[in-house]
């Protein structure tokens, strides 16, 4: 058994005579407040927000809202629920049982019983290597990368598990969602996950060169003096990627010969070698494929044996940030913890520009809305070293309701209007009328239009439907 756990000094555990685990009224007043968990998987973790009208199944059960893949949690392990503004978390007769760890003990939780919950407490579900821990709020989380590490909404947190269970397989991945939600970030965690010997190799289709032999080099690698200028060999990224993942983002764009390259490495036909004269043919290379585009397989342009190699596993849309609406004023305070970081001066995000950014639209997803707050902070350093501030470090750089609404002005503006919808305020005074033109301007494309609206399809499709 793990040592126990301390809890926060003020929430102290007392015990009772009769040897169980229990928490003062005074403190019970205090965890109330308790508003997130950590979940620990062996020895990785990540975080969710709780929300009181909501229960969250635990197990190893396709269909846990907590999963777990140890195998020492039963499949419907047990049950996290608020009571009353208390959270609770009752045992559903577990084959191994759960245990409760406070400061100064722990104890068995006996079946079908609710026990009530405080900051700090660990919940053992048959073992040290599947543990929840009961927070005051994210904020305790330390900061790090964005994206599906702040899991607050149904939509983040159902993505973040599908992309932990992918990482158990071996099957292609393709990702759907528009540029800026997140697709890069997912596929290297899936990567990270896998436990793969292998290197992780993104290639941006839309970058590749269009000349054929580049094309040949970049992917398939070149022998040395295979052309002027080539003085060393060159391995390709799709041999690079052997025993890893190779990672293609905007495969939409990915060149027809190239296309050809992949399929034939994918099935292990064709007769490829890198470029040049008498250069030795390639051996068999294996690698987990990740692909992602802005567009759906049948929009992509793709040659359709390609299109069903890319279809043989996994095909998930990232939800974009109208639908993570609950998970922006933690990405915004962890983007200026970021950036408190990097400048050396403390960035506060004022409570009316948070809320100002929940409620606001993000046609260029989490891409844009991290770039807004680093304009903002940078900007505020420099306005206070113009003043004649001297050491960054003892600056309070306070990023304001109007800095954020300026900025937001300022893009729609140089984007020419193209930002369109702001606010959910204005998504709702849309029209019909505006709808179907937006429609039109991008030629049928529901994605495109959607995009330029600033709202999701599902809602642009309801308008259309004069909804």
């Amino acid at each position: 058994m793990s040592e126990p756990r301390k809890a926060p000094a003020t929430l102290v555990a007392k015990r009772r005579t009769t040897g169980s685990l229990a928490w003062s009224p005074r403190d019970l007043d205090a965890l109330a407040r308790v508003r997130a968990v950590r979940v620990h998987r062996g020895e990785r973790t990540s975080a969710l927000m709780l929300h009181e009208g909501e229960r969250y199944l635990v197990g190893r059960h396709d269909a846990a809202d907590i999963a777990f893949d140890a195998p020492e949690v039963s499949r419907v392990h047990g049950v996290l629920r608020a009571v009353e503004g208390r959270w609770h978390f009752e045992d559903y007769g577990s084959a191994n049982g759960s245990t409760l760890v406070r400061m100064d003990g722990e104890q068995a939780m006996a079946a079908h019983t609710p026990v009530p919950l405080g900051a700090g407490d660990l919940i053992e579900l048959g073992g040290p290597g599947a543990r929840l821990e009961l927070l005051l709020d994210l904020d305790e989380e330390p900061a790090g990368d964005a994206g599906l590490d702040v899991a607050r909404s149904r939509a983040a947190r159902a993505f973040a598990e599908r992309v932990r269970l992918a990482a158990k397989t071996k099957v292609p991945v393709f990702l759907l969602g528009a540029s800026g939600v997140g697709k890069t970030f997912s596929a290297r965690r899936i990567h990270d996950e896998s436990g793969v010997p292998g290197p992780f190799v993104p290639v941006n289709c839309a970058r590749l060169p269009i000349d054929p032999s580049a094309l040949h080099s970049e992917l398939l690698g070149h022998v040395k003096g295979a052309f002027t200028g080539a003085e060393s060999a060159r391995t390709g990224k799709l041999v690079l990627a052997d025993g890893g993942t190779l990672f293609l983002d905007e495969i939409e764009s990915l060149p027809p010969v190239a296309q050809g390259f992949l399929l034939d490495v994918l099935e292990g036909s064709g007769d490829l070698a890198p470029l040049g004269a008498h250069a030795p043919r390639m051996k068999p290379v294996a690698f987990r494929l990740v692909s992602a585009s802005k567009l759906p397989l049948a929009d992509s342009g793709l040659r359709p044996d390609l299109c069903e190699r890319l279809a043989e596993g996994h095909l998930w849309r990232v939800p974009g940030l109208e639908e993570r609406a609950d998970d922006i004023a933690a990405l915004v305070r962890r983007f200026a913890a970021e950036q408190a970081s990097m400048l050396g001066a403390r960035v506060v995000v004022a409570p009316a520009a948070v809320r100002l950014c929940v409620s606001s639209a993000w046609p260029g997803q989490i891409r844009q809305l991290r770039a807004t707050i680093v304009a903002l902070a940078q900007l505020a350093l420099a306005r206070a070293l113009e003043r004649g501030a001297a050491d960054p470090a003892s600056l309070t750089l306070t990023l304001r309701e109007e800095d954020v609404a300026a900025h937001l002005a300022e893009r729609d503006e140089a984007f020419g209007g193209a930002a369109g919808v702001r606010t959910k305020a204005d998504a709702r005074r849309l029209t019909q009328a505006q709808a179907r033109a937006a429609l039109s301007a991008a030629d049928g494309n529901l994605s495109q239009a959607a995009r330029t609206l600033g709202i999701s399809r599902a809602t642009l499709t309801k308008k259309l439907a004069g909804r």
